[in-house]
């Protein structure tokens, strides 16, 4: 699994969330129809929204994940046939791993999923 962004801990679940346009909200996201019998609404086909006071979520936190490949950890991003391309500005790193050139000052590298570990970075989150 590979998770990026803001979540929040609410009544027990874990969901990701963005900022309300009232101060001190957030609006809650799920994909799980059932949750309408919590007061999540239909937003958007397949997604459901629940708008919570701040002071009623458990913990807000933002995930950014890093990948571990043979050892260093880089950033990447999923691709589709479960592949990841992880990327480094580092010249040689990028030499050592076999990563190409794709910008100026970037190096990436297509790999599948088994070559690597995911290690979730987690920071408290505080509306702005």
């Amino acid at each position: 699994m590979f998770r990026k962004g803001t979540y929040a801990s609410y009544k027990g679940k874990e969901y990701k969330f963005t900022e309300a346009e009232e101060q001190e909200k957030i609006e809650l996201i799920s994909y799980d129809p059932n949750e309408t019998e919590k007061g999540f609404v239909l937003y958007s086909p397949g997604v459901f929204i629940k708008q919570v006071e701040v002071n009623d979520v458990d913990e807000m936190y933002y995930i950014d994940p890093l990948i571990n490949y043979q050892g260093e950890q880089f950033k990447g991003m999923k691709l589709g046939n479960g592949q990841l391309i992880l990327s480094t500005p580092d010249a040689k790193i990028a030499e050592k791993f076999g990563f190409e050139r794709s910008d100026k000052y970037l190096y990436t590298k297509n790999v599948e999923w088994d070559e690597v570990d995911i290690i979730e970075g987690k920071t408290p989150f505080e509306l702005s």
